[in-house]
């Protein structure tokens, strides 16, 4: 391990560190994270510079699934200590997995200069070579990593793709051999092995490779499509049609299957199918374009394009991977600011939008029957110079493609006919075809759009003119169907079905989140009966923020297994979630009644009914939880949150003789200190009620890392960092949208309150504490110059990246609510986040909730949260960090005059329908009565 030479002047004695560290260590490996991270944060707090501590931190962050977080933390800890090679590799590796190709090399080659034979640095720097189409580099990377670690499978089946790539197709079978005897049961193992032997001209060997991916995987899509190329390049077009069939039973609407089914059709003779598929008139549509907006002509808006990819740092000759000959091809275009691009995605957009709404419905067609409802885009230039063309190609990735043309020199003459022309239709030529084929060409022209199924075969005829063709080319890609996972007929074993579940529990427990989504989508197409896989599908997508889709795939496992509790009561978690109380409510029940030992059901209940102001049933689930486990000290404290104590009340006796058994966890302990606290403090015996808590927050004090100091210097940077001239240089550059609400402040300050008002009109729905902002300006680096960050560097964002923030975030909460014009995010905290939420998002309406502080500051002191900063254990720290909060929203208000409304929590005690009246009007919303109701008001003691 190494050391920081900087420690704070609490710092722990090395002896005592390495011993901790060591500890925390062996928990992590034990998978035991909570308790790891709370020790990384120990000594963090005594030296905040600690690397080690950063490094492993940031570890557990990518396990949990917070990619940047964890990024920034493994930053930091290269900054503090840049000569450890694992730190380097580590972050290559998070990296390589965000698909950030160009860090992951930088991060890699870093690890590499330290130790050159790396081998997870090596396979990353492979991984992001290749990435870039950069597969000479690639192959000597993976030569040197195959020789480090030499019984990973997937490192020699990227070797063998490489190679492959490369032509050295002897040298790939042998590498993909390798993988295939390390990793047997991988239908991609041997589907990539059957990919080298036909290039090899081993047909015969390729086909049985691929039917033994079948085999293994009957839901493998690529298995099916590779066995049908192979078909068709050996002759047997009338095999290839069956398989081709079977694949789009199991996979509707896969683009490689419907092309070669087209192709196959053809020849054998089948012309309706064919023609169904290939409908030109149909499905193809043009649109000439002229000047667009903002720009005097087509032609000064073209030459911009032009210069803009003809420059771009992007622009690759030759990539291997793609078609492109005797040209250049740039990557990803969007995301960029400023300049044409922008104007071209709006007409791309227009474009679709025309199409879509077009489209006549045909749900049993292949391409019409699979319209996706959600999409994305992406944009990438293609630059001819004379004699470049493009070989037959598809667009297996997207649904819908196209291609906008910027410039079209004329043709030389003596050039073949058509030169330059653009053919759908034409097969590629390895496939052994001797039938007539049905095919369609155009003119291309300057400002012309052209879009088409990404099914269809495209390629350019040979271009021959004086200068550069330079066309823009665009797929619309389906970001995924709720439903169409389980469209397949085929099945896996019982054994093998255990066996996939068994590897998606893994990456859960892991935090590879999205792994998991992957594999459960795969496994729910070949167990679509099995209950457990649609479960583990819908506990992923719930962990991945999308409760809407997860919602889909918890009711199916509970269709499929009703009794089964688990499955049960996250489904009432997912329903409580999106809103969905009455259904949530329902399942907890259920859970409860299939579950006789567990109390998990009714403290979700009691939780729910809280939030819903219905305090009288939130106490009846506490006392059922204490039923079946009466030393629960988060039962207890909830119960004594919500009943009237007399003296001689017999919980006091209870919690009492729990603590006087000692022997528990100090987190419990804690709590139950706290519900003997507010116990006494309804009976009068103040003293010893203040004594209770006094213990508690000592208790939980000792378990968290916070640091005034730090605290107070985060709110310096801040203050500093966002003046007013911040707000003039991006005025106008966020979202406009005015779904998000948020009611910031500090805790017990009457959030809850606030937000059950605004959840009660039927236009406004209340998503409770949130955390997708602080995802989402996690994700601002991505705009940032290399090494710098927030606050300092606010300034220095570009510009464009507030929009994008903003729309990203709209994303993100619209999952919760399909239908509200107001969604609430009532994360106290977010108030230190306020001058950002203004940047991106300047429609959107801020509430700050204020309350008398000595109030404000006695009730958190009197309060287990069950998220705890820590500020609130001590009554010192608890004064400072207050303060710490009011000068920072007193300069909110210097800077952002009018942008923030304050509601005091005293004035809604005395005046609730005024003050709700006023808070609604706010939002640009009508009056509901509802938002007065009694049910805001009722329980035994009004939300704070």
């Amino acid at each position: 391990m190494t050391t920081s030479g900087q420690t704070s002047p609490g710092a722990i004695p090395p002896p005592d560190r390495q011993r901790m560290l060591s500890e925390a260590v062996e928990l992590h490996q034990r998978g035991r994270l909570l308790e790891a991270e709370r020790i990384y944060r120990r000594i963090l707090q005594a030296e905040p510079g600690n690397p080690d501590a950063l490094h492993l931190l940031g570890l557990i962050a990518k396990q949990a699934g917070q990619a940047d977080a964890a990024i920034g933390l493994v930053r930091q800890a290269i900054a503090n200590n840049p000569e450890v090679p694992a730190f380097w590799s580590n972050l290559a590796m998070m990296f390589e997995e965000e698909g950030r190709h160009e860090d992951c090399e930088s991060a890699a080659r870093g690890a590499l200069k330290l130790d050159p034979w790396n081998g997870q640095a090596l396979h990353c720097l492979a991984n992001a070579l290749r990435a870039s189409d950069r597969y000479e580099e690639a192959a000597d990377a993976y030569e040197r990593a195959v020789r480090v670690i030499s019984d990973d499978a997937a490192l020699w089946s990227n070797y063998g793709a490489t190679l492959k790539r490369l032509g050295r197709i002897d040298e790939a079978v042998e590498a993909l051999r390798r993988a295939l005897a390390l990793s047997p049961g991988q239908a991609e193992m041997h589907s990539n092995l059957g990919n080298a032997l036909l290039a090899a001209g081993q047909r015969q060997a390729a086909l049985d490779e691929y039917r033994e991916a079948l085999r293994v995987d009957p839901a493998f899509a690529a298995g099916y499509t590779n066995l049908a190329n192979a078909l068709l390049q050996s002759g047997r077009a009338n095999e290839a049609v069956a398989v081709l069939r079977q694949c789009l039973d199991a996979h509707p609407g896969d683009r490689k299957a419907i092309a070669y089914l087209a192709a196959a059709a053809a020849e054998t003779g089948d012309e309706r199918t064919r023609d169904a598929l290939l409908d030109f008139d149909r499905f193809m549509a043009r649109r000439q374009w002229s000047a667009p907006a903002g720009y005097e002509s087509l032609e000064e808006f073209n030459e911009a394009l032009v210069a803009h990819v003809t420059r771009h740092g992007t622009l690759k000759w030759e990539p291997l991977s793609k078609t492109t000959r005797g040209g250049s091809q740039t990557g990803e275009l969007l995301g960029e600011p400023g300049g044409p691009i922008p104007t071209l995605e709006g007409m791309i957009r227009a474009a679709i939008d025309d199409y879509l709404s077009a489209l006549p419905p045909d749900p049993e067609h292949p391409f019409l029957g699979t319209v996706p409802s959600e999409w994305t885009l992406t944009l990438w230039a293609t630059v001819l110079d004379r004699e470049g063309h493009q070989a037959a190609h598809l667009h297996p990735t997207g649904w819908l493609s196209g291609v906008y043309y910027a410039a079209v020199p004329e043709p030389s003459g003596g050039s073949l006919d058509h030169a330059g022309w653009i053919e759908f239709g034409r097969a590629p030529d390895n496939f052994a075809l001797e039938r007539e084929q049905a095919t369609r060409l155009f003119a291309p022209a300057a400002g012309l759009m052209l879009l088409f199924p990404s099914y269809f075969y495209h390629r350019t005829v040979p271009f021959a003119g004086e200068g550069q063709r330079v066309s823009i080319a665009f797929d619309l890609m389906p970001a995924g169907e709720p439903g169409q996972e389980a469209a397949t007929t085929a099945r896996l074993s019982p054994a093998e079905v255990e066996a996939e579940t068994g590897r998606v529990r893994e990456m859960l427990g892991g935090g590879r989140v999205r792994d998991a989504i992957a594999l459960a989508r795969r496994l729910v197409n070949s167990a679509p009966d099995d209950a457990a896989a649609a479960y583990l599908l819908g506990v992923a997508l719930y962990r991945s923020g999308d409760p809407a889709r997860a919602l889909e795939w918890l009711e199916s496992a509970c269709r499929l297994a009703p009794d089964e509790a688990r499955y049960v009561l996250d489904l009432g978690t997912c329903n409580q979630q999106l809103g969905h109380s009455e259904a949530a409510v329902a399942a907890l029940e259920k859970s409860a009644e299939l579950d006789g030992t567990t109390i998990e059901p009714f403290m979700r209940l009691a939780t729910l009914h809280g939030d819903r102001g219905r305090f009288d049933d939130a106490r009846d689930a506490y006392e059922r939880a204490l039923e079946r486990e009466p030393g629960s000290g988060p039962a207890h404290y909830g119960l004594a949150l919500t009943k009237k104590f007399e003296t001689g009340d017999p919980q006091i006796d209870q919690i009492r003789s729990v603590l006087a058994t000692g022997g528990m966890e100090p987190d419990q302990e804690a709590v139950l200190w706290f519900a003997l606290g507010r116990a006494l403090d309804q009976t009068g015996e103040l003293d010893e009620a203040m004594g209770a808590f006094a213990r508690g927050n000592r208790l939980k004090r000792e378990l968290t890392d916070f640091d005034v100091a730090a605290e107070r210097a985060n709110v310096d940077r801040i203050i500093g960092s966002f003046g007013p001239e911040v707000f003039r240089e991006f005025d106008g550059c966020g979202d406009d949208s005015e779904l998000p609400v948020f009611v910031i402040g500090m805790p017990r300050s009457g959030t809850t309150l606030v937000e059950q008002i605004l959840d009660s009109h039927p236009r406004v729905f209340g998503a409770g504490e949130l955390n997708d902002l602080w995802r989402t300006v996690n994700l601002v680096g991505r705009w940032l110059p290399a090494g710098r960050s927030l606050p300092e560097a606010v300034t220095e964002v570009d510009p464009q990246a507030w929009a994008e923030l903003g729309a990203q975030y709209v994303r993100r909460i619209r999952r919760y609510s399909k239908g509200a014009d107001r969604i609430v995010d009532k994360l106290p905290f977010n108030y230190t986040l306020a001058g950002l939420i203004r940047l991106m998002l300047p429609r959107a309406r801020i509430i700050h909730c204020v309350r008398d502080p000595r109030d404000t500051c006695v009730s958190c002191y009197l309060t287990s949260f069950q998220n705890d900063r820590g500020f609130t254990c001590d009554l010192a720290e608890l004064g400072e960090t207050y303060r710490h909060y009011w000068r920072l929203m007193t300069h909110w208000g210097q800077v952002l005059p009018g942008a923030i409304v304050d509601v005091r929590y005293e004035s809604l005690v005395d005046d609730l329908e005024g003050q709700a009246r006023a808070v609604v009007d706010h939002l640009g919303l009508e009056w509901s009565t509802a938002c007065a109701s009694s049910k805001i008001r009722g329980g035994s003691r009004p939300p704070a």
